[in-house]
């Protein structure tokens, strides 16, 4: 007897939508923002500022009524197959709503690392400024964009001191205002292409970090600015000059060699202030308590507020009203026309600077770069970039035959050594 099989149709199983509900920051908003409001001029406008309390109050309206059906919804259609489904609208409160804030992230790190950056080495700048400066941006938040312009002069020139000659580079920079616990902690993040272009658009290949020279300019010239401006006056400018710990910092070791590191980072400088995983609000106690990660500098340390102190610290964060916290500085300048190559040289450092990346990790930059046209924001149009060896001082050491279509990459340790930039010459 031959056996007999029957098909069960099964019945379309689609997706459904689950409300995520309310957060704990969005309750919170939603029932001691109120009181905030009224109580803002009397105990925290003094410090925080006496002209936000609009601003706030707006981004707050607007997240408090984030998610919220009543507010509105978008009609969303497949043209294939038919189905729909419905969301309310988002509030687009980067700085409050850990939902607006995450897509902004994930858009924006893809935005960089995809269509920004160039296949190139990047390194990650670092920039911070002492306390006693740090009261000045919290009331002038037109300063954020002038640092930002000051960072991008000092690089280029940084740059061209030590190749020798006029290069364009291009950095992506971005400010935060906060650190753990939502402290006021203003510095600038800024991810640098590790060298420049010359006229010729030849890449100049410049492994260099931050040094001593280059915090001491740093320090020098963000005072300049502050005297330019009239916040300093010049004896106290001079003590800053004197201080042997100035608390001008820079940090540069983070490196990018891939797209994976490029994207991770991209999303590392336009991060959120806060993370809900790390409040909790107690509503008997109408406390929120903030713990830290268990790794870094503060190791899993709580620290508690209460509830309308808490909105304070939080609220200063949100930045004025067509302020944007992140910039794109690109090497401008002609270029040659389309279709012409770029030569890429590799320089190196000596040993009290820094060696260059393995040749490993070169490779896989230049891994299928030859037949690759790009088109970025710092090269005029499509180009075709095709590396070429290093320049090495050993007579003996010789690269080894070019690999077909992206030529040799240098792997003699032997290489010449900088010009160091002096904090004195040429940064007046």
């Amino acid at each position: 007897m031959g056996s007999k099989t029957e098909t069960l149709a099964l019945p379309s199983i689609r997706p459904q939508y689950r409300p995520r509900g309310l957060d704990p920051l969005r309750k919170l908003f939603r029932q001691r923002f109120p009181a905030f409001e009224a109580a803002y001029e009397q105990r925290y406008a003094a410090f925080f500022g006496k002209f936000r309390l609009p601003l706030i109050s707006r981004a707050a309206s607007a997240f408090r009524l984030c998610g919220d059906w009543s507010q509105g919804i978008a009609r969303i259609r497949c043209p294939d197959c038919g189905y729909d489904l419905f969301r309310p609208f988002s509030c687009k409160s980067f700085f409050l709503c850990a939902s607006c804030a995450q897509k902004r992230t994930l858009l924006l790190g893809e935005y960089l690392s995809g269509d920004l950056l160039l296949c190139l080495p990047h390194r990650q700048f670092v920039w911070t400024i002492p306390k006693v400066l740090r009261v000045f941006l919290r009331h002038d938040r037109q300063l954020f964009a002038d640092i930002g312009r000051l960072l991008y002069d000092i690089l280029t020139r940084y740059f061209t001191l030590a190749a020798g000659r006029n290069i364009r580079t291009a950095m992506v920079s971005s400010h935060q205002t906060f650190g753990e616990f939502a402290a006021w902690h203003p510095h600038w993040h800024a991810i640098v292409l590790e060298g420049g272009f010359d006229n010729h658009d030849r890449f100049f290949f410049i492994p260099l970090g931050a040094n001593e020279a280059l915090s001491e300019i740093w320090r020098r010239r963000v005072i300049a600015l502050f005297l330019s401006k009239g916040l300093l006056n010049p004896d106290f400018a001079r003590k800053l000059l004197s201080w042997r710990h100035s608390g001008f910092s820079i940090e540069s070791g983070t490196r990018i060699y891939d797209q994976e590191a490029r994207q991770a980072l991209s999303q590392y400088i336009v991060r959120p202030p806060l993370s809900l995983e790390k409040i909790h609000w107690d509503e008997e106690q109408d406390t929120v308590t903030w713990k830290s990660c268990a790794s870094g500098y503060f190791r899993g340390r709580e620290k508690h507020f209460s509830a309308l102190g808490f909105i304070a610290q939080l609220t200063l964060h949100i930045p004025p009203l067509g302020r944007q916290p992140v910039a794109q500085q690109t090497a401008g300048g002609p270029g040659p026309p389309p279709g012409a190559s770029i030569w890429i040289v590799f320089f190196a450092g000596t040993g009290h600077l820094e060696r260059p990346p393995p040749p490993s990790a070169l490779e896989r930059l230049c891994t299928g770069m030859a037949d690759r046209p790009l088109s970025r924001p710092c090269l005029r149009g499509p180009r075709r970039i095709r590396p070429r060896a290093g320049r090495c001082t050993a007579t003996s050491a010789q690269p080894p035959a070019g690999k077909p279509g992206h030529g040799c990459l240098p792997r003699c340790t032997n290489w010449t050594s900088w010009p160091v930039p002096n904090a004195e010459a040429g940064w007046k």
